[in-house]
């Protein structure tokens, strides 16, 4: 028949309902017979009874209390049965949802954005365990529920896109309605083929599961990552610190100064808080810093900046003779300075003349004439000479003479300095006032001046000292490769401090200049630190801490492109929820089943004549015979309810539609997800994703984490994140499709088994869910097989949120292979140690020995300078180069095999004694007796003595040294402490403590941890301490090495009534233990036991750093063959690292897809289907000739006792069909029967069949 015109949604069954020629049909049939001479009977049977939901959904009323879309797709007459999944209310919220979460992402970037992270902590582990886990596992799981809740709407809008069409008012073609299967196609091809055929639900719903899946879900892993951010906060400013008055600033002003500076300068030392090298800072102090404990902070806020320069001009020259040895030099202001000229062709003279001088300097300006000017007395003349006869390359003359002026400023500037070093950031300085001059009512210039050019302060030579300060800082042993004419002024040894300079170099009068401007700038700072006092009384007491916290960071371009997408499906959830709601639908149930289908087909006769002879069809012939007919789903009015009828149209009327053949055999499908070789890709696959992830796991165990391979954020989530996800997402889809293929094909296999129960065939609703949920519909259908996949492709999910969080970043300690290059042996000669003494014991410029071990000692222990490298308080160690490269950090750190030496003083109390002055013996010394030594020079220096008080002490220690023999007594040091109480000189006692040193030499070999300049961190000694080495002669010359550093070691008596440390020892001894109670004169002589572990830290310091200042000279160098030593280097790293909660459950969700996967394709599956059941017109023709669907009444008895089987039966219409039947009119269909044309046998076979089937009989298979 033809589609004629009629009103939408209902016909009058009763003219076309069943047609008379039907009836008597069906009647005939009823006691027909069969060509072997069984007579069938057909029983009417009633598909539907027993499935929930199978009613026919009844008409009705609107409440008038509810709104109107409650009821959207409820049974009202203008619309039939839709899917919950489709309703206004689940799509309404799907679209809500979905702004509210773009809304939740962004709420999380802006505040993210605004405090520079989220869940923000000192460190990443500080960071809350509820903030880790909801940063690792809330987006995956988010993600996938969501993907989930889309899942389902996408299947129902696929699967009722077929009935939408069906039952528009001209129906549709067949190959728009009945031929598709949208369900089972793979995901990407889907909205490129429904928006060709004009299908825009599904286009819509396709579309968003694209975006849901395989860019939402991704995405959303990449938005959050863990990161450093710093953060700002105010605090109050509690004490600022200014310059003291004037009248206080000149005691301060004195060598202690001038020590800073020599730390700064030689030794490489940290200049004082709130001061460097080119400027000093008014310091202040906050209170309530809200930065966490132990973090970085730096604070800012306003302060003031202290800075001093040396201006300078060419000095007139002028001589007085021809020998060309006193020059004049004038500074153009009245002033002129006369200075004699070394004639040396081999030296060069340099001289620092300032304009008051004293015992302590060579030359000074002031005098008649230089008269006394608030200029001049802040002038300096700085003159570098060269005998004409040694001229120098490229300048006419061999003078540069040049007059400099200092001046002082002052400036508020606003700056950030680090709290913990009072170190200045350069960058950060912003100036608030102009640069004015510190006037001499607030800075004691001329003090400064002063001191800088005399290197002691006005009057030292009167004053009473500790003995570091009674003389100036001794500079000689750093000067000497300079080889100036005569011992420097102590201006020019700060000016060279720290610097490769050459002298030829600084005869240019810029170079000059610069060298000494940069002199006077580090000595002002380090002056402007003893010269500060705090105070409470000031305004501006604001101040910021910035710190770093770790956190949560949100990216900004991932979350926008979330959000953006979200949106976008936001959008996309409306229009498809108005076109869902437009479409028409005369459905009365649910036709998620076969059961239900039939009751569909059950009327549809023209539908059911021309699908009957294309059971044994494939998928491509159905599709070419059906594609231009055209079908139509009606309503017909029943007495109750309606009925549902298919209506049929075809394209050319009269053409009979037949199947590809007729042949018994034929080739079953084989869908590619089903077979082997599909199996064995995707085991390969899970096989390699499980290598990979267990070969990444142990490749960080066993470098301590994974490098990263960049460091951009937006990169790293991208292969962190982005890529683990997206794989998670495209095994996702295998198993969807897989699941889907099963629950489309299980009816069907149980129906081939044989004898199915409609429970279990026919009755089964797997299409009307997502596969991921019909878990429980087949384990209670005991399809466990079903269930098992079903099962894997809900836990498919969790391997998104496995791989999303399994990669995390932490910074860690990692360690390389390095090769060390020893600079020294530990071998020494004869040669070398007459080098070391002459260097030791030469001629100095302030002292009359080496100090710069004491001063370094000082520096170290007060001021905080480092030791020099490879250098600790115990050992010195033998250096070796540190090699650099680009991959080498400034931070990293090195550990090596070396050798260490030091030395143990190894003291013992002696008794005390009581002296008389004077010794009837007269014994000065006896190396037996250590007492004589120490006496003798106490009585003698306590005669001549003039200290008046009733109190005096002294302190005598060195290397005693017999009086009849000149010689040390060798291998002894003696220590003594004295005090007399009687005032009378001749007649007191003297009550005297003692102690007996013998130094020994050690040495060990140990593992050494540097950093890059070769500073020491960390030692540990690898084998036994001895007290030789492995070379000729190696034992005279150590104790020779030991009595050369003793010697430096002495303490001359003097005798005082104060605490001022007079030797060296006692200095130190006092830094150690922190007071001066032990050489206070009012105090009893100290008890030597206590004393004695100081005095040995005192002494290994000094050894171990007279060792490393002259290593270069008392150790032979490494030969250029030397063997190099293997050691490591250690730096800091951010490494990725795989969390132990993701890996396990990657790894069991791997696990569970290889095992199911081989349990499932391992097993025997028969392909029987000539084509897959994935479209109405596919189950149509698989049923169209059976009882199944035949027109009987639905009130038949024993209905429920029927079973179902799929095979070869004979149809109501007296012809073989392939498809579902009613047992027991089915033959099953043997699978080995079935090969295809795929061989020469297959043909034989398919010619034997033929023959019989012309025989008249039917064949063996039925």
């Amino acid at each position: 028949m033809t589609m004629g015109d009629y009103r939408q949604g209902y016909a009058d069954n009763r003219a076309t309902a069943e047609t008379p020629r039907r009836e008597d049909r069906a009647e005939r049939r009823r006691h027909e017979h069969s060509p072997e001479g069984f007579t069938y009977e057909f029983r009417d049977v009633d598909l539907t009874n027993g499935e929930r939901g199978g009613g026919v959904a009844r008409p009705m009323k609107r409440r008038r209390f509810c709104p109107a879309w409650i009821h959207d797709g409820d049974g009202i007459d203008d619309q039939g049965w839709k899917p919950f999944s489709m309703t206004t209310p689940v799509l309404l919220s799907l679209a809500l949802l979905s702004l509210l979460v773009a809304a939740g992402i962004e709420t999380l970037a802006q505040r993210s954005a605004a405090r520079g992270g989220l869940a923000l902590a000192p460190t990443q582990d500080d960071i809350p365990a509820a903030a880790m886990f909801a940063y690792q596992y809330v987006p995956n799981v988010a993600a996938a529920v969501y993907s989930l809740v889309w899942n389902w709407v996408d299947l129902d809008v696929k699967r009722m896109q077929p009935w939408f069409e069906l039952s528009r008012p001209d129906g549709a073609r067949g190959e728009d309605s009945l031929l598709l299967d949208y369900p089972v196609e793979f995901l990407a091809f889907v909205p490129l083929k429904a928006a060709k055929k004009r299908h825009w639900p599904v286009f819509l719903s396709g579309t968003i599961m694209m975006l849901v899946f395989w860019v939402i879900t991704p995405l959303q892993s990449a938005i959050l990552g863990t990161g450093v951010v710093h953060r700002t906060s105010p605090m109050t400013i509690v004490n600022r610190s200014t310059l003291l008055p004037l009248a206080e600033q000149a005691d301060r002003i004195d060598p202690k100064a001038l020590m800073i500076g020599y730390s700064m300068g030689w030794l490489n030392g940290t200049a004082p808080k709130f001061t460097t090298p080119e400027y000093a800072l008014l310091p202040f102090y906050v209170d309530n810093d809200p930065a966490p404990n132990g973090s970085t902070r730096n604070w800012t806020a306003t302060t003031t900046k202290l800075t001093a320069e040396l201006d300078c001009w060419p000095a007139e020259t002028s001589f007085r003779s021809r020998q060309l040895s006193v020059a004049d030099f004038l500074n153009g202001q009245g002033c002129n300075a006369s200075v004699i000229l070394f004639d040396d062709e081999y030296r060069v003279q340099m001289q620092f003349i300032g304009y008051w001088g004293s015992a302590y300097s060579s030359y000074f300006l002031a005098g008649p004439d230089c008269p006394n000017t608030t200029d001049t007395v802040h002038q300096f003349l700085l003159l570098w000479t060269r005998s004409p006869q040694k001229p120098v390359p490229g300048r006419e003359s061999n003078i540069t003479a040049l007059y400099c002026q200092s001046h002082y400023y002052k400036q508020d500037v606003r700056v950030t300095i680090n709290s913990q070093t009072k170190l200045a950031d350069p960058n950060s300085f912003q100036n608030l006032t102009e640069r004015t001059v510190l006037t001499e009512k607030e800075f004691n210039a001329t003090a400064f001046d002063y001191l800088v050019a005399n290197g002691m302060d006005q009057g030292a030579e009167a004053r009473e000292r500790d003995e570091p300060y009674k003389i100036v800082v001794e500079q000689s042993p750093r000067l000497e490769h300079y080889n100036l004419t005569q011992f420097p002024d102590p201006a020019i040894g700060y000016a060279l401090a720290g610097r490769n300079y050459s002298l030829n170099d600084l005869a240019d009068p810029k170079a000059l200049h610069l060298a000494f401007d940069r002199a006077l700038k580090y000595l002002f700072s380090a002056t402007v630190s003893r010269l500060l006092v705090n105070t409470t009384d000031f305004d501006d007491r604001s101040a910021t801490s910035t710190y770093p916290l770790a956190g949560i960071i949100v990216s900004r371009p991932f979350s926008a492109a979330v959000e953006a997408l979200l949106a976008a499906c936001a959008i996309l959830t409306f229009v498809l929820l108005w076109l869902c709601r437009k479409e028409p639908c005369h459905l009365r149930a649910n036709p998620n089943s076969i059961s239900r289908l039939n009751d569909i087909f059950r009327n549809s006769h023209e539908a059911l004549n021309a699908f009957s002879r294309l059971d044994n069809a494939d998928g491509k012939s159905l599709h070419e015979i059906f594609r231009n007919d055209r079908f139509r789903l009606t309503r017909a009015k029943g007495h109750e309810d309606y009925a549902l009828r298919l209506e049929y149209a075809p394209a050319n009327i009269g053409e009979v539609k037949e199947g590809k053949s007729s042949e018994p055999y034929y080739s079953p499908i084989r869908p590619f997800a089903l077979t082997r070789t599909m199996g064995f890709i995707f085991l390969c696959i899970m096989v390699a994703a499980l290598a990979v992830i267990i070969g990444l796991k142990s490749a960080e165990s066993s470098r301590n984490g994974l490098a990263r391979p960049s460091q951009s954020f937006e990169v790293l989530q991208l292969l962190e994140n982005y890529i683990p996800t997206a794989f998670a997402t495209l095994v996702e889809p295998f198993w969807v499709m897989l699941n889907r293929l099963i629950c489309v094909m299980q009816p069907f296999q149980d129906l081939w088994a044989g004898k199915a129960r409609p429970a279990k065939s026919i009755y089964t609703t797997y299409s009307a869910i997502p596969p991921q949920l019909t878990l429980w519909r087949a384990l209670k259908a005991r399809h466990f097989v079903l269930g098992l996949v079903c099962f894997t492709t809900l836990a498919a999910n969790m391997l998104g949120v496995g791989l999303g969080a399994l990669f995390n970043e932490s910074p860690t300690a990692v360690r390389h292979s390095q090769e060390f290059k020893p600079l020294i042996t530990y071998t020494f000669s004869n040669e070398s140690m007459e080098q070391w003494d002459l260097k030791l014991l030469g001629p100095r410029a302030m002292s009359s020995q080496y100090l710069d071990h004491f001063t370094f000692s000082l520096a170290h222990l007060e001021y905080g300078t480092p030791l020099p490298p490879w250098v600790t308080p115990e050992y010195f160690f033998l250096p070796h180069s540190i090699p650099g490269n680009g991959a080498n950090l400034s931070t990293d750190t090195y550990t090596l095999q070396t050798r260490g030496m030091g030395a143990n003083f190894n003291c013992t109390p002696l008794p005390p004694l009581e002296i008389n002055p004077y010794d009837p013996e007269n014994k000065t010394s006896s190396c037996s007796d250590p007492h004589a030594w120490a006496t003798w020079h106490m009585r003698e220096q306590r005669l001549w003595n003039d200290v008046s008080n009733a109190t005096v002490a002294t302190t005598r220690c060195g290397v005693p040294s017999r009086s009849d023999i000149p010689r040390d007594c060798y291998g002894q040091f003696v220590m003594a402490w004295a005090r007399s109480r009687n005032k009378d000189k001749t007649a007191g006692t003297i009550h005297a403590t003692f102690a007996e040193c013998r130094p020994v030499f050690e040495t060990a070999m140990f593992n050494v941890t540097v950093d890059a300049q070769g500073n020491v961190l960390s030692f540990n000694r690898t084998e036994d301490i001895q007290s030789h080495l492995n070379f000729k002669n190696n034992q005279t010359l150590i104790n020779r090495l030991v009595q050369t550093a003793s010697s430096l070691v002495n303490c001359d008596v003097k005798w005082r009534n104060d605490s001022l440390a007079t030797d060296w020892m006692s200095y130190l001894m006092a830094d150690f233990i922190g007071n001066r109670d032990f050489i206070t004169a009012t105090n009893p002589p100290p008890d030597p036991a206590a004393l004695i572990p100081t005095m040995h830290r005192v002494y290994r310091l000094t050894f171990s750093l007279l060792l490393g200042l002259g290593h270069t000279i008392v150790f032979d160098a490494a030969a250029d063959d030397e063997p190099t030593s293997t050691g490591w280097r250690h730096t800091q790293e951010t490494k990725i690292f795989l969390d132990t909660a993701p890996l396990i459950i990657t790894l069991v969700v791997l696990s569970l897809n290889v095992v199911v996967a081989a349990l499932f394709y391992a097993r025997t599956t028969a392909f029987v289907l000539p084509r897959m059941p994935t479209s109405i017109g596919s189950i149509l023709a698989y049923v169209a000739p059976s009882r199944a669907v035949a027109s009987t009444s639905r009130a038949a008895p024993l209905r429920q006792s029927r079973t179902f089987s799929f095979g070869r039966y004979r149809g109501v219409d007296g012809l073989v069909h392939i498809g579902i039947e009613l047992d027991p009119h089915v033959v099953p269909i043997d699978p080995n029967a079935l090969r295809g044309d795929v061989g020469l046998g297959s043909r034989l076979w398919r010619r034997v069949a033929r023959r019989k089937g012309r025989g008249g009989g039917l064949t063996t298979w039925l």
